[in-house]
């Protein structure tokens, strides 16, 4: 019997980074299994914030941010800003370990609390979303004003990569702040395509996560303030149907497919002209990647689509070079690249 012999093309980033390929770590190889996987694997417990940074919204709303400096940072080294995911907080757990890692590297991490999430319940009225690069902005011109001296990279994850991604393809040539380089994980960069991959019935056990837990965070709303119209969600009740009849209504949009059209950092992110490591997997069960994978080349973009690898998850063979923790690796690496010589180039 004839046995054919993968192979797997060596991207060229990896390659620069001195990194091996991303092979998942048996017996969690397709997407579902990683991205599962992800969320019950064992981690360290949280890092107690150095102190807590409030921002100020012009519309009224505040943003939580928790600040950890490592010791003998000063304030012309870097800084890293972490904005999570859609149902996620400071508390998730790529932000917990993420900012143990950077901490031990040497950087000042600050975790934001997108509107109304983790730390900053009761803080907002106004629903958090994929196109809240405003919000994002805020945060990084009130580091500018603590430290005008220190560079910030920019990390997002999930629906925080696409904001990310968004804010630096609509600085372009003018970041904002001391923004110098940005890091996205698993972006949802064409809004529209995602929704509609995520409402398949294939990937209900997602759908149905996220709804949960995104209605809990509309009666924690409402709850803070009474005066909010009252949303009544209806069984089977799609992320899409959210969106059209929540999100975007309380946003300033006219249905979702206006929220998907112009939240999406897809159509901006060729005139970004910072730094810039996009990181996502073909087998992500939760967001489209094609729209990443078919990017043309942009100069300072580096692109890694991986064959697996699921959504936000990247659980690797424990021997590798890169360990359990790929992602964690490839991002760490590539950032370690851009403090010491303010180019991911070696």
């Amino acid at each position: 019997m004839l046995t054919s012999r993968i192979v797997v093309k060596r991207n060229p980033v990896l390659a620069r980074l001195g990194l091996p390929e991303f092979r998942p770590f048996p017996p969690f190889i397709g997407g579902r299994a990683q991205t599962i996987a992800a969320s019950f694997w064992p981690q360290l417990p949280d890092i107690r914030p150095t102190r807590t940074e409030i921002i100020d919204l012009p519309d009224g709303d505040q943003l939580v941010c928790l600040e950890n400096r490592p010791a003998g940072w000063q304030p012309r080294d870097r800084i890293l800003v972490l904005v999570h995911g859609l149902a996620g907080s400071d508390q998730s757990k790529y932000m917990i370990r993420m900012t143990r890692k950077l901490v031990s590297h040497g950087y000042l991490t600050v975790r934001v609390n997108l509107r109304g999430c983790g730390k900053g319940v009761g803080r907002a009225r106004k629903p958090y979303h994929s196109g809240r690069s405003e919000d994002i902005r805020a945060v990084l011109s009130r580091y500018r004003d603590l430290y005008p001296n220190a560079p910030v990279t920019l990390s997002g994850f999930s629906l925080g990569a696409n904001i990310v991604l968004k804010l630096a393809g609509e600085d372009g040539a003018n970041p904002t702040g001391n923004l110098d380089s940005v890091t996205a994980v698993s972006p949802p960069a064409h809004l529209a395509a995602s929704a509609k991959k995520l409402c398949h019935p294939n990937t209900r056990v997602f759908s149905n996560f996220f709804m949960e837990k995104v209605i809990e965070h509309v009666e924690q709303v409402k709850k803070a303030y009474p005066d909010v119209p009252e949303f009544k969600p209806w069984k089977g009740m799609t992320v899409s149907d959210f969106d059209d009849s929540y999100t975007a209504p309380h946003s300033g949009f006219l249905n979702a497919a206006d929220y998907y059209a112009k939240a999406a950092a897809l159509p901006v992110i060729a005139s970004i002209q910072i730094p810039t490591l996009i990181l996502t997997s073909a087998d992500d069960p939760v967001v489209d990647t094609d729209s990443v994978r078919e990017l043309p080349p942009i100069p300072g973009v580096d692109v890694i689509v991986t064959n697996h690898g699921g959504h936000v998850a990247f659980i690797g063979q424990p021997l590798s070079k890169a360990g359990v923790r790929w992602m964690d690796t490839v991002i760490l690496r590539w950032i370690d690249r851009m403090a010491t010589c303010g180019c991911p180039e070696p």
